[in-house]
Protein backbone atom coordinates (compact mmCIF):
# COMPACT_ATOMS: atom_id res chain seq x y z
CA UNK A 1 0.00 0.00 0.00
CA UNK A 2 2.79 2.40 0.83
CA UNK A 3 4.28 1.92 -2.65
CA UNK A 4 1.06 3.16 -4.21
CA UNK A 5 1.10 6.25 -1.99
CA UNK A 6 4.76 6.93 -2.72
CA UNK A 7 4.30 6.63 -6.47
CA UNK A 8 1.11 8.66 -6.40
CA UNK A 9 2.78 11.40 -4.36
CA UNK A 10 5.60 11.49 -6.91
CA UNK A 11 3.20 11.55 -9.87
CA UNK A 12 0.65 13.99 -8.45
CA UNK A 13 2.08 15.82 -5.43
CA UNK A 14 5.48 16.54 -6.93
CA UNK A 15 3.82 17.62 -10.16
CA UNK A 16 2.03 20.27 -8.07
CA UNK A 17 5.37 21.44 -6.71
CA UNK A 18 6.70 21.55 -10.27
CA UNK A 19 3.69 23.64 -11.34
CA UNK A 20 4.46 26.15 -8.59
CA UNK A 21 8.13 26.31 -9.59
CA UNK A 22 7.22 26.57 -13.29
CA UNK A 23 4.87 29.48 -12.59
CA UNK A 24 7.60 31.39 -10.76
CA UNK A 25 10.35 31.14 -13.41
CA UNK A 26 10.93 34.51 -15.11
CA UNK A 27 10.36 34.52 -18.86
CA UNK A 28 14.02 35.43 -19.43
CA UNK A 29 15.13 32.02 -18.11
CA UNK A 30 13.98 29.84 -21.00
CA UNK A 31 16.35 26.98 -20.21
CA UNK A 32 15.18 26.82 -16.59
CA UNK A 33 11.57 26.66 -17.76
CA UNK A 34 12.33 23.80 -20.15
CA UNK A 35 14.19 21.89 -17.45
CA UNK A 36 11.33 22.43 -14.98
CA UNK A 37 8.82 21.22 -17.58
CA UNK A 38 10.98 18.15 -18.20
CA UNK A 39 11.09 17.42 -14.47
CA UNK A 40 7.30 17.84 -14.32
CA UNK A 41 6.87 15.30 -17.12
CA UNK A 42 9.29 12.90 -15.44
CA UNK A 43 7.26 13.02 -12.25
CA UNK A 44 4.11 12.34 -14.28
CA UNK A 45 5.64 9.06 -15.43
CA UNK A 46 5.33 7.66 -11.89
CA UNK A 47 1.55 7.47 -12.35
CA UNK A 48 1.77 3.85 -13.49
CA UNK A 49 2.84 2.88 -9.97
CA UNK A 50 0.31 5.19 -8.32
CA UNK A 51 -3.30 5.59 -9.34
CA UNK A 52 -3.14 3.15 -12.27
CA UNK A 53 -1.79 0.40 -10.00
CA UNK A 54 -4.38 1.23 -7.36
CA UNK A 55 -7.15 0.99 -9.98
CA UNK A 56 -5.85 -2.37 -11.15
CA UNK A 57 -5.49 -3.85 -7.67
CA UNK A 58 -8.78 -2.50 -6.35
CA UNK A 59 -10.96 -3.35 -9.36
CA UNK A 60 -9.32 -6.73 -10.10
CA UNK A 61 -11.19 -8.34 -13.00
CA UNK A 62 -12.90 -5.02 -13.83
CA UNK A 63 -9.64 -3.06 -14.00
CA UNK A 64 -10.03 -2.32 -17.71
CA UNK A 65 -13.22 -0.41 -16.97
CA UNK A 66 -11.60 1.57 -14.15
CA UNK A 67 -8.55 2.38 -16.28
CA UNK A 68 -10.92 3.53 -19.05
CA UNK A 69 -12.63 5.83 -16.55
CA UNK A 70 -9.24 7.27 -15.55
CA UNK A 71 -8.43 7.89 -19.22
CA UNK A 72 -11.83 9.55 -19.75
CA UNK A 73 -11.15 11.83 -16.79
CA UNK A 74 -7.81 12.76 -18.33
CA UNK A 75 -9.63 13.65 -21.57
CA UNK A 76 -11.95 15.96 -19.62
CA UNK A 77 -8.85 17.57 -18.07
CA UNK A 78 -7.46 18.20 -21.55
CA UNK A 79 -10.60 20.12 -22.42
CA UNK A 80 -10.77 22.00 -19.13
CA UNK A 81 -7.16 23.25 -19.41
CA UNK A 82 -7.89 25.78 -22.17
CA UNK A 83 -10.96 26.96 -20.23
CA UNK A 84 -8.72 27.58 -17.22
CA UNK A 85 -6.34 29.60 -19.38
CA UNK A 86 -9.24 31.56 -20.89
CA UNK A 87 -10.49 32.35 -17.39
CA UNK A 88 -7.18 33.64 -15.98
CA UNK A 89 -5.14 34.85 -18.95
CA UNK A 90 -6.12 37.89 -20.99
CA UNK A 91 -2.58 38.97 -21.88
CA UNK A 92 -0.40 36.00 -22.83
CA UNK A 93 2.79 37.95 -22.13
CA UNK A 94 1.76 38.61 -18.51
CA UNK A 95 3.56 36.09 -16.31
CA UNK A 96 1.42 36.88 -13.27
CA UNK A 97 -1.72 35.74 -15.09
CA UNK A 98 -0.01 32.51 -16.16
CA UNK A 99 1.20 31.90 -12.62
CA UNK A 100 -2.45 31.90 -11.50
CA UNK A 101 -3.11 29.06 -13.95
CA UNK A 102 -0.18 27.05 -12.61
CA UNK A 103 -1.12 27.76 -8.98
CA UNK A 104 -4.67 26.55 -9.67
CA UNK A 105 -3.34 23.37 -11.28
CA UNK A 106 -1.00 22.88 -8.32
CA UNK A 107 -3.95 23.25 -5.94
CA UNK A 108 -5.93 20.61 -7.82
CA UNK A 109 -3.00 18.20 -7.77
CA UNK A 110 -2.42 18.72 -4.03
CA UNK A 111 -6.12 18.17 -3.36
CA UNK A 112 -6.09 14.98 -5.47
CA UNK A 113 -3.00 13.76 -3.64
CA UNK A 114 -4.65 14.30 -0.24
CA UNK A 115 -7.73 12.42 -1.42
CA UNK A 116 -5.55 9.53 -2.53
CA UNK A 117 -4.34 9.00 1.04
CA UNK A 118 -7.95 8.77 2.17
CA UNK A 119 -9.43 6.58 -0.57
CA UNK A 120 -6.67 4.55 -2.23
CA UNK A 121 -6.33 0.92 -1.25
CA UNK A 122 -4.75 -2.18 -2.69
CA UNK A 123 -7.53 -4.40 -1.37
CA UNK A 124 -10.11 -5.78 -3.81
CA UNK A 125 -13.41 -3.95 -3.88
CA UNK A 126 -16.46 -5.71 -2.47
CA UNK A 127 -18.10 -5.70 -5.90
CA UNK A 128 -15.23 -7.76 -7.35
CA UNK A 129 -15.90 -10.76 -5.13
CA UNK A 130 -17.80 -13.61 -6.68
CA UNK A 131 -20.66 -14.60 -4.38
CA UNK A 132 -21.77 -17.66 -6.34
CA UNK A 133 -18.83 -18.81 -8.41
CA UNK A 134 -19.54 -21.01 -11.38
CA UNK A 135 -17.12 -23.54 -12.83
CA UNK A 136 -17.32 -25.09 -16.24
CA UNK A 137 -16.39 -28.62 -17.16
CA UNK A 138 -14.19 -29.41 -20.15
CA UNK A 139 -17.24 -29.98 -22.35
CA UNK A 140 -18.83 -26.66 -21.29
CA UNK A 141 -21.35 -27.92 -18.74
CA UNK A 142 -21.93 -25.76 -15.67
CA UNK A 143 -20.79 -27.29 -12.38
CA UNK A 144 -22.42 -25.83 -9.25
CA UNK A 145 -20.10 -25.28 -6.31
Amino acid sequence: MSKIHIFNTLSVGFVGISFIAFGQIPHEHNLSAVICLGVLECFTSFSSGGFYKCGTLHARQFSSIVISAIQFTKCIALFSGPALVAFFVTDESNQTQWSHVFMTLAGFTFFANILSYIYFTDQPAEWTEEKNPVKYSKNGDIIKI
